[in-house]
């Protein structure tokens, strides 16, 4: 995974210790391990008592927004990590380390972490109260492949435009270099 990666070049270290890249996920798991026990035992009894309990599709859209805001977390760590790879003059080794904290990362995982509560959630508990019996399982299986689909359709897209922009002798907005400001040339294209 991306972030795994990206969190090796980030600080990992935490006092004395040198964390693994790898465990910046667990918060992704805290946030839904902890997120469905105050959806369900703080949030859904106090909208209910002010009567405004919410539906499943207000549910998943809310869970939307979250991812939605999970990705400009990203973009935002994302910008700030390459500006300090060119002032800190490491840009272009794949093996440097930012002087930014693994710990930056920790927003975005937890935001998705709440886009599953509410998205995921409020998906299955639609397909188990508005679909007909038979149905719930497939209308299950039918989500997964959507999201299956939505892997390789992103994939596709990254090839498409790397394919593109990286006409003419130009590097393509998309790297293999992770430290590569790619950024500054896709203000130029």
């Amino acid at each position: 995974m991306l972030a795994h990666f990206l969190g090796e070049v980030m600080n990992r270290s935490f006092g004395a210790v040198t964390i693994p890249a790898a465990t910046i996920g667990i918060f992704n798991d805290f946030a839904v391990i902890g997120g469905v026990f105050v959806f369900d035992l703080l949030l859904e009894p106090l909208l209910e008592r002010f009567k405004c309990p919410l539906s499943m599709m207000n549910r998943i859209n809310i869970g939307y927004l979250f991812s939605a805001l999970a990705m400009v977390s990203a973009g935002v760590v994302e910008f700030f990590r390459l500006r300090l790879v060119q002032q800190e003059g490491i840009a272009g080794d794949d093996q440097a380390a930012a002087n930014l904290s693994w710990a930056a990362q920790i927003p975005q995982y937890v935001l998705i972490g709440v886009a599953e509560i509410f998205a995921d959630v409020g998906t299955m508990q639609l397909f188990y109260e508005a679909a007909p019996p038979a149905m719930r399982s497939l209308c299950s299986a039918l989500e997964y492949l959507a999201i299956g689909l939505a892997g390789f359709l992103s994939s596709a897209l990254v090839l498409f435009i790397q394919a593109v922009t990286s006409t003419n002798g130009r590097p393509g907005w998309i790297s293999d270099n992770i430290n590569e400001v790619g950024w500054t040339g896709v203000l130029a294209h």
